[in-house]
């Protein structure tokens, strides 16, 4: 995961592929009644497994790292708290190797193969429609005439479409990143502050917007009682009294 962007789905190994991974570590040390057996893994990689230690009466010790440097401090560990055998992936039964170290390769049967691949389907499936989805909503936005921003719950500008930009006069790295509070007039902050700490919504209200007379329509997305973003949409004063006059010519043309 830390080598690829790509997304990694990963093998989770079973409680009874783990129970004979650990039945054939305590056969390689049958001088000792009771080995102590060190199991290095990513948490995720498997599920409570901590009672096979009194099932097959070994000293079973779990040391877990999310990362190559925390496996290398697992590792050392393991050692230092004198483990008969060490199960791993191939990082750690290379490092056992140099340490002359008894070691098991951690790997996986076709249950486990076959759950993951599963896995991996129902993600790239999902992936695929999310991808679907926002090139739909990219394309929505690219040609609406209305234009959208989105905002997130810290009131950052997050996403702005072409006609926003429009509107705004602003270039689209000027409206980005920046404090929807700091585009608002003074004369229409408490109207804001509304929607933002209120979550009231906004149907056809008048704001100045960076200078600029719009219409507006927003609405907050909620987390359950959370706010996660507002959908923020308007229209310039102007267009709009103009469509209202081309279309009472075009009325009183008929």
């Amino acid at each position: 995961k830390e080598m690829t962007d790509l997304t990694v789905v990963a093998l989770q190994l079973t409680g009874q592929e783990i129970a004979a991974l650990l039945k054939q570590a305590k056969n390689m040390v049958p001088e000792i009644e009771r080995p102590k057996i060190g199991l290095v893994i990513v948490p995720n990689l498997i599920g409570d497994v901590q009672l096979l230690g009194d099932v097959l009466d070994i000293d079973f010790h779990t040391y877990f790292a999310y990362s190559k440097k925390e496996t290398e401090y697992a590792m050392e560990k393991a050692v230092l708290e004198g483990m008969d055998v060490i199960l791993g992936g191939e990082f750690v039964n290379a490092y056992c190797r140099r340490r002359g170290k008894r070691a098991v390769f951690l790997f996986g049967t076709e249950d486990s193969v076959y759950t993951s691949l599963l896995h991996a389907r129902d993600i790239g499936l999902a992936i695929d429609t999310e991808k679907k989805n926002s090139a739909h909503f990219e394309t929505l936005l690219s040609y609406s005439f209305n234009g959208i921003m989105e905002i997130n719950s810290k009131g950052t500008i997050t996403q702005a479409n072409d006609m926003a930009c429009k509107i705004l006069n602003l270039n689209r790295d000027h409206l980005i990143s920046r404090q929807m509070e700091t585009l608002i007039s003074k004369e229409d902050l408490e109207a804001w502050k509304n929607l933002f700490l209120e979550h009231q919504e906004m149907y056809f209200s008048l704001l100045n917007i960076a200078g600029v007379s719009v219409a507006v329509n927003a609405a907050t997305v909620m987390d359950g009682d959370a706010m996660e973003q507002i959908v923020f949409s308007f229209h310039e004063m102007k267009r709009i009294q103009q469509t209202g006059a081309s279309a009472l010519q075009e009325h009183y043309r008929l």
